[in-house]
């Protein structure tokens, strides 16, 4: 429960917006603005600064997330374009083959351009081979810069009950979830 608590908190992180790396720095005057809370059943168990070790392990994370955006921003309109191309094949062979229930009818012609439009989708997907190649590789960096802050973090919880993990930094000041509620932290 504890360690998919923290991989949650650390893909809430992934996902928020990320200032750039220089920023980070510049605006780190102290590990105070680093903290971990810990809770436990809505309850505020632990609250202590993040050590060095983590901060690294977080600020790395952090720069291979803002990389993935950068990657993702130049795959956008190739999920959309996929499903039009998909919806012209599902159309296509929907009014290609016509069955009832005595009779089975194939258009010949419109098998033709249903071909045609598999071997569109299948052009389109190997120009983008490398982008998603790319999202992939990143993925998997994200993984493990992601594992090695979840060691991290842990490290400094060994004896620690709690169910609820808050990572606080200058730029996410974190929410803390309890019955339904928010609360800026």
């Amino acid at each position: 429960m504890k360690k998919t608590t923290v991989l949650l908190a650390i893909a809430t992180l992934g996902i928020a917006s990320v200032a750039p790396v220089f920023g980070l720095q510049q605006d780190r005057t102290s590990t105070n603005e680093y903290k971990i809370k810990a809770y436990k059943n809505c309850t505020l168990v632990l609250e202590q600064p993040m050590t060095s070790t983590q901060i690294a392990a977080y600020e790395a994370l952090q720069q291979e997330a803002e990389k993935m955006d950068f990657i993702e921003v130049g795959v956008e309109g190739i999920d959309e374009q996929l499903e039009l191309l998909s919806e012209e094949i599902e159309a296509l062979t929907s009014m290609a083959v016509q069955e009832t229930d005595d009779s089975l009818f194939i258009d010949k012609h419109m098998m033709a351009e249903q071909l045609a439009a598999v071997e569109r989708l299948t052009d389109f997907v190997a120009q983008h081979e490398d982008k998603f190649e790319a999202i992939s590789t990143q993925g998997d960096t994200i993984s493990a810069h992601a594992d090695k802050f979840t060691h991290a973090i842990e490290a400094g919880l060994e004896n620690i009950d709690y169910d609820d993990l808050q990572v606080i930094t200058p730029h996410n000041k974190g929410y803390h979830h309890c019955n339904d509620t928010t609360s800026l932290m």
